[in-house]
Protein backbone atom coordinates (compact mmCIF):
# COMPACT_ATOMS: atom_id res chain seq x y z
CA UNK A 1 0.00 0.00 0.00
CA UNK A 2 1.39 3.58 -0.47
CA UNK A 3 2.37 5.89 2.13
CA UNK A 4 1.17 9.32 2.56
CA UNK A 5 3.12 12.14 4.48
CA UNK A 6 1.63 15.15 5.25
CA UNK A 7 3.45 17.74 6.14
CA UNK A 8 1.31 20.76 8.25
CA UNK A 9 1.85 24.66 7.60
CA UNK A 10 1.15 27.77 9.14
CA UNK A 11 0.28 26.83 12.93
CA UNK A 12 3.06 28.24 14.65
CA UNK A 13 1.02 29.10 17.42
CA UNK A 14 0.48 25.53 18.43
CA UNK A 15 3.93 24.78 17.80
CA UNK A 16 5.09 27.37 20.45
CA UNK A 17 2.94 26.19 22.67
CA UNK A 18 3.90 22.49 21.98
CA UNK A 19 7.57 23.11 22.17
CA UNK A 20 6.75 24.38 25.69
CA UNK A 21 5.74 20.52 26.70
CA UNK A 22 8.06 17.76 27.68
CA UNK A 23 8.98 15.82 24.59
CA UNK A 24 6.61 12.25 25.54
CA UNK A 25 3.75 15.11 26.27
CA UNK A 26 4.25 16.61 22.65
CA UNK A 27 4.08 13.40 21.22
CA UNK A 28 1.01 12.27 23.30
CA UNK A 29 -0.75 15.84 21.57
CA UNK A 30 0.75 14.84 18.33
CA UNK A 31 -1.00 11.25 18.19
CA UNK A 32 -4.27 12.59 19.58
CA UNK A 33 -4.78 15.57 16.63
CA UNK A 34 -3.54 12.51 14.28
CA UNK A 35 -6.18 10.32 15.57
CA UNK A 36 -9.04 12.57 14.63
CA UNK A 37 -7.84 12.85 11.22
CA UNK A 38 -7.39 9.42 11.22
CA UNK A 39 -11.01 8.89 11.93
CA UNK A 40 -12.06 10.70 8.71
CA UNK A 41 -10.07 8.42 6.54
CA UNK A 42 -11.61 5.59 7.96
CA UNK A 43 -14.70 6.72 8.19
CA UNK A 44 -14.61 7.38 4.56
CA UNK A 45 -12.65 4.30 3.37
CA UNK A 46 -15.24 2.20 5.02
CA UNK A 47 -17.87 4.05 3.23
CA UNK A 48 -15.94 3.08 -0.34
CA UNK A 49 -14.83 0.18 0.34
CA UNK A 50 -16.42 -2.68 -2.24
CA UNK A 51 -18.36 -5.25 -0.59
CA UNK A 52 -18.77 -8.83 -2.23
CA UNK A 53 -22.39 -9.32 -3.70
CA UNK A 54 -22.89 -12.62 -5.68
CA UNK A 55 -24.88 -15.49 -5.94
CA UNK A 56 -24.49 -15.99 -2.36
CA UNK A 57 -25.20 -13.04 -0.87
CA UNK A 58 -25.44 -12.02 2.61
CA UNK A 59 -26.36 -15.35 4.24
CA UNK A 60 -23.17 -16.68 3.03
CA UNK A 61 -21.16 -17.67 6.14
CA UNK A 62 -17.41 -19.45 5.61
CA UNK A 63 -16.25 -20.81 8.60
CA UNK A 64 -13.00 -22.29 9.53
CA UNK A 65 -10.46 -19.76 9.44
CA UNK A 66 -8.58 -18.81 12.04
CA UNK A 67 -10.10 -15.14 12.29
CA UNK A 68 -13.89 -16.21 12.88
CA UNK A 69 -16.46 -15.68 10.07
CA UNK A 70 -15.79 -14.03 7.13
CA UNK A 71 -18.94 -12.73 5.48
CA UNK A 72 -19.60 -10.13 2.86
CA UNK A 73 -18.61 -7.03 3.96
CA UNK A 74 -15.71 -8.26 6.16
CA UNK A 75 -13.40 -6.13 5.01
CA UNK A 76 -15.20 -3.00 5.08
CA UNK A 77 -15.31 -4.61 9.21
CA UNK A 78 -11.76 -4.73 8.88
CA UNK A 79 -10.57 -1.25 8.14
CA UNK A 80 -8.39 0.57 10.94
CA UNK A 81 -6.44 2.75 12.46
CA UNK A 82 -3.74 2.15 14.52
CA UNK A 83 -0.39 4.38 15.81
CA UNK A 84 2.98 2.92 14.78
CA UNK A 85 5.16 2.66 18.13
CA UNK A 86 7.93 5.18 18.71
CA UNK A 87 10.38 2.30 18.30
CA UNK A 88 9.09 2.04 14.86
CA UNK A 89 8.36 5.42 13.53
CA UNK A 90 10.32 8.39 15.17
CA UNK A 91 7.56 10.72 14.08
CA UNK A 92 3.85 10.32 15.53
CA UNK A 93 2.33 8.19 12.66
CA UNK A 94 -0.90 6.58 12.35
CA UNK A 95 -1.76 3.96 9.81
CA UNK A 96 -5.46 3.51 8.18
CA UNK A 97 -6.27 0.64 6.09
CA UNK A 98 -7.54 -2.78 6.30
CA UNK A 99 -5.84 -5.32 9.16
CA UNK A 100 -4.16 -8.56 8.84
CA UNK A 101 -6.55 -10.28 8.53
CA UNK A 102 -8.23 -8.28 5.33
CA UNK A 103 -4.71 -8.46 3.43
CA UNK A 104 -6.60 -8.72 0.14
CA UNK A 105 -7.91 -5.87 0.50
CA UNK A 106 -4.31 -4.38 -0.81
CA UNK A 107 -5.46 -6.47 -4.09
CA UNK A 108 -8.84 -3.95 -4.19
CA UNK A 109 -6.65 -0.95 -4.09
CA UNK A 110 -4.27 -2.20 -6.99
CA UNK A 111 -5.85 -4.54 -9.27
CA UNK A 112 -4.02 -7.62 -9.90
CA UNK A 113 -3.56 -9.45 -13.50
CA UNK A 114 -3.30 -12.47 -14.55
CA UNK A 115 -5.33 -16.08 -13.84
CA UNK A 116 -6.88 -14.46 -10.98
CA UNK A 117 -7.97 -11.12 -12.34
CA UNK A 118 -9.21 -8.07 -10.09
CA UNK A 119 -9.92 -4.49 -11.15
CA UNK A 120 -8.85 -1.75 -9.47
CA UNK A 121 -10.88 0.17 -6.45
CA UNK A 122 -9.65 2.72 -4.86
CA UNK A 123 -11.22 3.01 -1.71
CA UNK A 124 -8.56 4.18 -0.01
CA UNK A 125 -6.80 6.76 -2.29
CA UNK A 126 -10.17 7.74 -3.21
CA UNK A 127 -10.74 8.55 0.80
CA UNK A 128 -7.55 10.36 1.03
CA UNK A 129 -8.22 12.50 -1.99
CA UNK A 130 -12.19 13.26 -1.20
CA UNK A 131 -11.82 14.15 2.41
CA UNK A 132 -7.98 15.44 2.64
CA UNK A 133 -9.69 19.19 3.73
CA UNK A 134 -12.02 18.03 6.38
CA UNK A 135 -9.21 15.95 8.17
CA UNK A 136 -6.73 18.59 7.83
CA UNK A 137 -9.44 20.60 9.80
CA UNK A 138 -10.09 17.60 12.41
CA UNK A 139 -5.68 17.39 13.10
CA UNK A 140 -5.54 21.03 13.53
CA UNK A 141 -8.60 20.75 16.06
CA UNK A 142 -8.30 17.31 17.70
CA UNK A 143 -3.87 18.98 18.41
CA UNK A 144 -5.79 22.21 19.64
CA UNK A 145 -7.97 19.86 22.06
CA UNK A 146 -4.98 17.92 23.22
CA UNK A 147 -2.56 20.99 24.11
CA UNK A 148 -5.23 22.70 26.00
CA UNK A 149 -5.55 19.10 27.62
CA UNK A 150 -2.07 18.80 28.27
CA UNK A 151 -1.47 22.20 29.68
CA UNK A 152 -4.29 22.10 31.90
CA UNK A 153 -2.83 18.65 33.67
CA UNK A 154 0.46 20.40 33.46
CA UNK A 155 -0.72 23.91 35.68
CA UNK A 156 -0.96 26.34 32.60
CA UNK A 157 -2.73 28.10 31.00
Amino acid sequence: MALVTVKLKGLEALDTQLKTLPSKVQRRAMIAGLRAGALVYKREAKRNVPVRRGALGSSAKFIGDKHGLRTPGFLKRAIISRTVSAKRAPRPTIHVGPRRAAFYGQFFEVGRKGRRRMPRRHFLRESFRTQSSRALTAVREGLWKALRKELAKHGRN
